[in-house]
C-alpha cells in the first residue's frame, strides 16, 4: 500500500509523533508499515529572525528538509520534504520505504544543499561558513542537523515512525549598541564590526567544511583566519533610563571550544573606529557553542568602548556575552 509521506511541525521541546488524525489518512484509514513517517521540529528558543537565522521550534510554511535513511540492504538517497503550511503535512515526490531490516534516519537543513555535497558513507555534508558578512548575516546557513532516529523497520515491534529534532550547528552573535547618556549629538551610524584575534591558537574557522549528520560537528579544510568582519548601515539605540535590549547587528559564526582574552571588538560609527577587548566571562561565554545566541551589549560615549562583563545567553539559547563601553 502506498501513501504521500506526511510531516508534522511540533512545538515542544519534546518532539512527538503528529496527533492529527487527518495527517496519516490512507484510503485504508492508517500509514502503510512499509512507509516512514516522520515529525520534525527545532530545538531551540525563540530569538530575533533574520532571512538566514531561523527561531523557535517549528519550521514556517513552504520550507523543506532533507532526509535519507542509512542500513543493510537500504540504498542512501536524500528525500526532500516540502510544507504548503505549518498546519498540513509535509510531503515528498519520493517516499521513503523501511523493510524487516533495521534502518536509521538522518536529517538536515537547509534542503539546497546539494545531494553530490552528501557523503553517505560517513554522515556528513559539506558547507560553507563565511568570514565576512552583513548585519544580517545574509552571506551565511543558518545549517542544521536532526538527532538520528535508529532501529526503524516494519518487522515486530519496531517503528516506522521517526522523530526528527534539529539542532542548530552555528553560533549566533548579537549585537546591541547603545548611546549613553551623554553622548549628545554625536554621529550614529554603526558602518561595520570586527572581531579580531592575534592568538594564532583562536584565529577563526571558515570557509569550507563538513557538518557531520550524526553529533553536528564541524570540520573545516582551510586555514582559519585572525578577523571576522561585518558590515552595514544601522543606527544606534538612542539613550534610554532602561537599557536598551535592541540587537541591530548579527552573526552566524564556526563555534569555538574556548575563547581567549585577546579577541578584540572594533566598531566603525561614522568615520569613528573604536575598539575595546572582548570578555571573556567563564561559564556562560567562554566559548561560542552551537545553538547559542551570544548577546553582547555595547555601550557608546563618545571617546570609549565598554562592554558589561556580565553575560548572557539566549538559547537558540540565549547568552549574555557581555556590557562594554566605548568612549
Amino acid at each position: 500500500m502506498k501513501k504521500t509521506l506526511m510531516f508534522a511541525t511540533i512545538a515542544s521541546m519534546v518532539l512527538a509523533s503528529c496527533s492529527n488524525d487527518d495527517a496519516f489518512v490512507t484510503s485504508h484509514n492508517q500509514l502503510s508499515k512499509n512507509e516512514l513517517g516522520i515529525s520534525a521540529g527545532i530545538v531551540g528558543l525563540n530569538g530575533v529572525q533574520t532571512k538566514a537565522i531561523k527561531t523557535g521550534k517549528e519550521f514556517s510554511a513552504n520550507e523543506s528538509i532533507s532526509v535519507f535513511i542509512a542500513g543493510d540492504n537500504y540504498t542512501s538517497a536524500v528525500s526532500i520534504y516540502t510544507n504548503s503550511s505549518k498546519l498540513e503535512p509535509w510531503t515528498a515526490d519520493n517516499k521513503i520505504f523501511v523493510s524487516d531490516k533495521l534502518a536509521t534516519a538522518y536529517g538536515f537543513y537547509p534542503s539546497t544543499i546539494e545531494t553530490k555535497n552528501v557523503d553517505y558513507a560517513n554522515k556528513k555534508v559539506a558547507i560553507t561558513v563565511p568570514a565576512t558578512d552583513d548585519f544580517s548575516a545574509s552571506a551565511a546557513t543558518d545549517y542544521m542537523y536532526a538527532t538520528p532516529i535508529a532501529n526503524l523497520s516494519n518487522a515486530g515491534t519496531n517503528t516506522n515512525m521517526a522523530t526528527l529534532a534539529f539542532h542548530h550547528a552555528l553560533s549566533q552573535l548579537s549585537f546591541v549598541v547603545n548611546c549613553s547618556e551623554n553622548y549628545g549629538a554625536g554621529e550614529t551610524k554603526l558602518n561595520a564590526i570586527k572581531l579580531t584575534s592575534s592568538n594564532e591558537a583562536n584565529f577563526f574557522k571558515n570557509g569550507a567544511a563538513t557538518m557531520s549528520l550524526v553529533n553536528g560537528e564541524l570540520s573545516f579544510t582551510g586555514t582559519p583566519v585572525a578577523a571576522l568582519s561585518f558590515a552595514g548601515a544601522a543606527t544606534l539605540n538612542a539613550y534610554a533610563a532602561t537599557s536598551s535590549t535592541n540587537v541591530i547587528a548579527q552573526a552566524l559564526v564556526a563555534p569555538i571550544a574556548a575563547l581567549s582574552n585577546d579577541i578584540v571588538l572594533t566598531l566603525t560609527i561614522g568615520t569613528k573606529v573604536m575598539s575595546v577587548a572582548l570578555p571573556v566571562v567563564s561559564p556562560a561565554a567562554a566559548a561560542w557553542k552551537a545553538g547559542e545566541n551570544y548577546t553582547y551589549t555595547i555601550t557608546v560615549t563618545g571617546s570609549e568602548l565598554v562592554i558589561n562583563k556580565a553575560v548572557t545567553i539566549t538559547d537558540w539559547a540565549p547568552v549574555k556575552g557581555g556590557d562594554m563601553i566605548v568612549k
